[in-house]
């Protein structure tokens, strides 16, 4: 097995930790809101041990970051969504669509809303570059 090989193995099994990670938090989001997203919580949803996780994110705070990261491509991907089936030439209509989904996506994912727009939790400290998503692991 040459370098490369072991580094895109290496990678893929990075991506899909990180994959259920994120759907692990995410689910754990919806069913407990935000302060239900623990490191503890999401290492053993997944089945690793928890200080494992660390290495990918920078503690809860990291954790967080990233699931609000994911929920915001969500939302913008769902509201983009929404404005591309109207006519291009009506930016009303295209207003109209827009406002219309991200009121039925705040209704529909009450514990994300809250994540995203409640100011309730602190990712970053005023002034402070957020925490990186993810750490690069060995």
């Amino acid at each position: 097995m040459n370098a490369s090989e072991t580094t895109s193995r290496r990678e893929r099994l990075r991506r899909e930790l990180l994959t259920e990670a994120l759907t692990s938090s995410r689910r754990l989001l919806d069913e407990h809101g935000p302060d239900g997203v623990t490191m503890q919580a999401v290492a053993k949803d997944i089945g690793i041990a928890a200080p494992g996780l660390y290495r990918y994110f920078d503690g809860r705070p990291g954790l967080l970051h990233a699931t609000h990261q994911h929920v915001v491509g969500e939302l913008l991907a769902f509201v983009d969504e929404a404005r591309v089936r109207q006519a291009p030439d009506d930016p009303g209509a295209q207003c109209h669509a827009v406002i219309d989904a991200l009121f039925r996506w705040c209704l529909a994912h009450r514990n994300e809303y809250d994540l995203l727009m409640s100011g309730r939790l602190r990712i970053s400290s005023p002034g402070e570059a957020p925490s990186d998503e993810v750490r690069d692991a060995p």
